[in-house]
Parts: structure tokens; sequence; C-alpha cells
């Protein structure tokens, strides 16, 4: 016992060292803002300050997206960090940064509770949350983050109620309530639930004398039951909401686009690596010789998981292609599962077949864990120098308006949506005698299918955020003191808002933007 516990604390810090020296090194720690999500920290933070208390913003904000998104646990808990941490990225980032390292030390821990040795326990986790993905720990917490915390957790429960004992009823609560709680921050996760419990009931019949799935099934209905019914009325409440509502879903399923997403997440990443490792895996089972039993045995640990990482995969596809997105970046989370979990499973399972076997899909593993690792660094590079371009551009348009009262700032709805919501809630916290305007734009060539979703739809939302001050026919351009213009959109805007070109005759100043130029302000 006392071994265990040595290993426990090593792999735990060396998962402390690994994130946060990624972290620090890559710049992440100090990168401030990246104006993705993040705005609603500093508007949550103005309304805290304006006396609104956490209960009531907590209430207010349900409320307003119950009709829009199946997430309640996100703005409720954003804005319980808000009130802790303050709008500062830096306490933001060392948050994330412990998500990151009790998710990567639970999943590690679930893998030894159900009999995995230390190799596959420990590349589990490294194959899960290194990569693209990686990017959920480095722009303070998109939902993924929190829902892929609690995921890992209920597997952590899963693991120590196979050995509790008398203290099996415990264990099962903790994991019924992580695993309804995964479901509340994303709702994606949701499709996960089907994938888990079969997960649960195959490690429950590994672990019986008997071996039998119906024992199995029998001593997990309670728990199938509770998990199925959420599962079931989280669909119907999804397909209400999310996908009528927030996308462009029409009544027809568009397949077209399926072999696309399909393809596109194995192309554009590093995942050919792991198909490869676990369709070797399966054409070492396959032709594996032995006696009926020995035969048996394979066919009992490879088609559950085989079935398993379609119950994962498919169901990821289906949601993505319907909401006319790819699986990238931290939309790989949880789809990713579909080929971490075989693999892991199915090497710890060679060790029965052929050792030296093991070792070379071990070595594989690795291999892969390491370049996922460099991968994900390059990334955090990535969006530091993304948060630094950005907090730079705040800055200079600080200096730049500080004697005007009124600015317009003029952005594309589908590309800058953020960006100018971030603006506003900015100004309003830290320079409230500012009265921001917006001019918004849609250009449509930036939209192409099957990225279809209508730029307008973020209109409502922007006028909202903005309490009406967008720009209109009637506003005169002489009582504003300044225009702020995103790149790529001067020649448009000046065309479509003639009366407006006579700010072209004051003084212009070039700002750096992360992407797509530079972006133009002009101030009388």
């Amino acid at each position: 016992m006392k071994t265990r516990w040595v290993e426990y604390l090593t792999v735990f810090l060396a998962f402390t060292a690994l994130w946060f020296c990624g972290i620090c090194t890559s710049g992440a720690l100090t990168s401030g803002w990246h104006f993705m999500d993040d705005h609603e920290i500093i508007k949550f933070q103005n309304q805290l300050t304006g006396g609104k208390s956490v209960t009531k913003l907590i209430q207010e904000e349900i409320e307003w997206k119950s009709d829009r998104r199946v997430r309640p646990f996100y703005p409720s808990y954003r804005i319980i960090k808000t009130a802790l941490l303050g709008p500062h990225p830096f306490r933001w980032q060392i948050h994330d940064g412990a998500v990151a390292v009790l998710t990567s030390f639970f999943l590690y821990l679930f893998c030894r509770l159900i009999g995995l040795k230390l190799p596959e326990a420990i590349v589990f986790p490294l194959l899960t949350l290194l990569g693209p993905q990686a990017n959920i720990y480095f722009l303070l917490a998109p939902t993924e983050a929190e829902a892929t915390f609690f995921l890992s957790l209920a597997l952590l429960f899963m693991g120590l109620e196979i050995h509790a004992g008398k203290r099996r009823t415990r264990y099962q609560i903790l994991f019924i309530l992580c695993l309804f709680l995964m479901i509340l921050p994303k709702e994606t996760f949701i499709l996960m639930i089907p994938a888990v419990l079969l997960l649960r009931v195959w490690l429950t019949k590994e672990h019986l004398p008997e071996g039998k799935w119906r024992e199995a099934i029998k001593k997990n209905l309670v728990t199938l039951g509770i998990m199925l019914g959420i599962f079931i009325f989280g669909i119907i409440y999804l397909r209400l909401t999310m996908l009528n509502v927030t996308t462009n879903v029409t009544s027809s399923f568009p397949f077209a686009f399926l072999p696309q997403v399909a393809t596109d997440f194995l192309k554009k990443s590093d995942l050919p690596i792991l198909l490869v490792s676990l369709l070797l895996l399966v054409w070492i089972f396959l032709r594996k010789q032995g006696s009926a039993g020995d035969r048996r045995r394979i066919r009992s640990s490879l088609l559950p998981i085989m079935f398993l990482s379609g119950l994962i995969f498919l169901p990821q596809l289906l949601a993505y292609t319907s909401f006319g997105k790819l699986i990238q970046f931290r939309y790989r989370l949880p789809a990713i599962l579909a080929f971490t979990i075989p693999n892991v499973f199915l090497t710890a399972s060679l060790g029965r077949v052929n050792r030296n076997y093991r070792r070379f899909i071990l070595i594989l593993l690795f291999a892969y864990a390491a370049y996922a690792g460099q991968s994900a660094y390059k990334w955090a590079r990535c969006y530091t120098g993304q948060g630094r371009v950005f907090t730079k551009m705040l800055r200079e348009l600080s200096e730049g308006i500080q004697e005007q009262k009124q600015v317009l700032i003029v952005g594309d709805m589908a590309t800058h949506n953020e960006t100018v919501i971030f603006l506003k809630h900015w100004f309003d916290g830290f320079n409230s005698n500012k009265e921001l305007y917006l001019a918004p734009l849609s250009t449509a060539e930036i939209l192409k299918p099957p990225y279809n979703l209508k730029a307008e739809r973020w209109l409502p939302r922007l006028t909202k955020e903005y309490e009406g001050r967008v720009l209109a026919v009637s506003t005169d351009p002489d009582s504003f003191g300044a225009v702020f213009i995103f790149p790529q959109l001067e020649e448009l805007f000046f065309q479509n808002n003639p009366a407006w070109v006579g700010f072209q005759n004051t003084n212009k100043r070039e700002i750096e933007y992360f992407s797509g130029g530079k972006a133009i302000l002009y101030t009388r």
C-alpha cells in the first residue's frame, strides 16, 4: 500500500510539472486576454461591481441562455470564478492548469483502479488531453475543460466502486452525480452517457466471478435506469433548443457533409497514428491462434471495446455534422476517446497474448503522446502570441480614443462577434464615460458551405450587448469622435455608409490584429 501511495504522489507531481512547465514556458501564463469566451469575465465583473449578487446574476444568465444553449453549469461556474478570481487572466490560467493536472491524474487513477499497468495508465491521459484539444487549458477554460473534468471524476468513482465492497452505494451516487454534472457545461457530452454506461457494465462483468453480461446489467440496473432516463430527456430537450436555435439546422440531415466531417477529423490532425496502432492491435488479436478458450477470451475483450469506440465516435460525428461544424481543436473532446480507450485497453490485453507486441505498441503510443505534447505546446505558443497581440491592441485602442466619448466599432458579425462584445464590456468597466456604437457587417464570402451558419443570427445578441446602440441611417457621424474598423472591412464600410466617408480625412492609425492584417482607427 505504501508503494502505491508513492506511485500516486510521483505521478501527480509529474503531471503537475508537465502542465505547468508547458503553461509557463509557452508564455500562456502571462498571455492576457484572448477575446474568445473571456468577454463574459469582464461582463460579469462589471455586473458584480455594479451591485448584483452572485445568485441573482446566475439566475439571470440561466434564464437568458435557457432558450439558446443547454449548459446551466457554464454561466454559473464562470460567475462564481469571476467573483473569486476577478478579471485577472493570470489567476484564471493558474486555475485552468490545476484543472488539467487533476483531470490527467483522475484518468490515470481510473486506469490503475480497473487493473491496468502503470505504462497504460500514464499514457491514457496523455493521449486523451494532449494535442490540439489541449487549447481548452490555454483559453481560460472553455466548456470542454469542465465537462472533461467531470467525466474523469465519474470514471474515477466508477473505478473506486469496483473495489468498494460495503461502500459501493456511496461511490455509485458520486458516479451518477459526476456523470450528470458532465453534461451541464457542454451539450455534446450528453452523447457520452451510453458509452460510459456500457463501459461500466463491461468492467463490472470483467470483475464478476461468473463474467456474465446479464449479471453485470442486473448489478447496475438502478444506475442504468437513472442515467438513461436523463439521457433520453436531454436528447429531446437538446433537439428542441440547441439544434433549432443556435445552428442552421434544417428538417433534413446534411448527409453530404458527413464524409467531410469524418475525414477531416483524421486528415487535419495527428490521429492517423492512433488509427494505425488501433488497426495493428485488431490485426494482432484476430490472427492469434490458440485454443477455443483463448479465442473466446480475445473476442470477449475485442468486441466490447470496438463497439464502445463506435458508441463514442458515431454520435459525435452525427452531432457535429448536424451542427455544420468540423471536429477540430477543443471539439475533439470527447470524440478522441473513441481512439484512446481502445488503444490503451487492447494494449493492456495484449500482455496476455504477446509481451513483445505490447512493448512495441506502448513505444508507438508514447511516441504519439510526445508528438501530441509538442503539438499542444505549439498551440500554446500560438495562443500566447494571439493573447499578447489582442492585449496590445486593447491598450493602443484605449490610448487612441481616450479623448473621445462616442466611438463606432465596425466588425463582421461572423468573425468578430466575440471581440466586439469584449470591447463593449471592457470600456463599460474601465472607461465608463465612453459610448460605444456598433456597425455590424456581414461578409458572405467568409461563410462558405458547409459553414453556412447565418451571420445575422448574431445581430439580436450584438444589439442586446450594445444596448440597442447599433448604427442606423439616422445616426449622425459628426457626433462621433472615433471609428475603429476591423481588418478588411474599411472599403466595405465606407461603401455602405457614404455619410461616414469624411472620417477618411481624420487621423488614421493602424493597429496590429492577430490575423487578417491591420485594424484601422480614425480619430478626430
